[in-house]
């Protein structure tokens, strides 16, 4: 695990982020920690909390942001402010699918069925974690899409929430638009004296805001 502890912020990521990386890793951004960092330093709510925080936030104040390699989680991003969950979207070449089953086995989600003569992806159920690309004996399945997953709105303490899955796979520059919203969020949560996840309560408010955000 890799770990920034600013004074007004966290940011945890999981070992597929760092230069030993993870098998299981299918973000596509090995450099998200630093990037997010920077664009956190250099932004106006930065500003904001030197002027109003000098001596820095409390623990359950700070900013906690969480970046995931896979659907696995190891950093936890569904009880932080902000995670970043890699993602990749997975396509069958219907003429080539020898419907083996293969695929179907490998998927720990039950997401992919055998059905008139190929492989059909319920992308309703998939985590998009990618393990199925590989195990496809005949490589008819293909990446459609990468980027991550995003949730937002996660917390502890005496009233724990899961985080909201924003329900997309979204851009790097994409989720570098929802970090700037959240930032907007947490500064009016401190203002009024409160945590950012008690404006995050409404799953679908807090899609329409972070997708409209994100140009979506």
């Amino acid at each position: 695990m890799q770990n920034i502890n600013d004074i007004h912020f966290i940011i945890d990521a999981c070992r597929g982020f760092s230069k030993k990386g993870c098998s299981n890793c299918v973000a596509p951004d090995k450099d998200l920690l630093a990037r997010l960092e920077k664009i956190i330093t250099d932004s106006p709510w930065k500003r904001f909390m030197a002027a109003e925080a000098r001596s820095g936030l409390k623990p359950h104040e700070k900013l906690k942001i969480s970046l995931s390699g896979c659907p696995n989680g190891c950093s936890r991003p569904h009880i932080y402010d902000l995670g970043f969950i890699g993602a990749v979207m997975p396509v069958v070449n219907e003429a080539g699918c020898s419907e083996c089953g293969v695929c179907a086995s490998a998927c720990k989600e039950e997401a992919i069925d055998i059905c008139g003569g190929r492989a059909v992806i319920k992308y309703d159920r998939c985590l998009f974690c990618g393990q199925c690309l590989p195990a496809c004996p005949e490589g008819e399945i293909a990446e459609k899409k990468r980027g991550y997953r995003m949730v937002a709105g996660g917390r502890l303490g005496r009233q724990p929430r899961l985080a909201v899955d924003l329900g997309d796979i979204f851009s790097i520059d994409q989720g570098f638009m929802i970090l700037n919203t959240l930032l907007q969020l947490h500064q009016k949560s401190f203002e009024r004296k409160m945590r950012l996840s008690e404006l995050l309560k409404d799953p679908e408010s807090i899609k329409a805001l972070f997708h409209a955000n994100a140009g979506l």
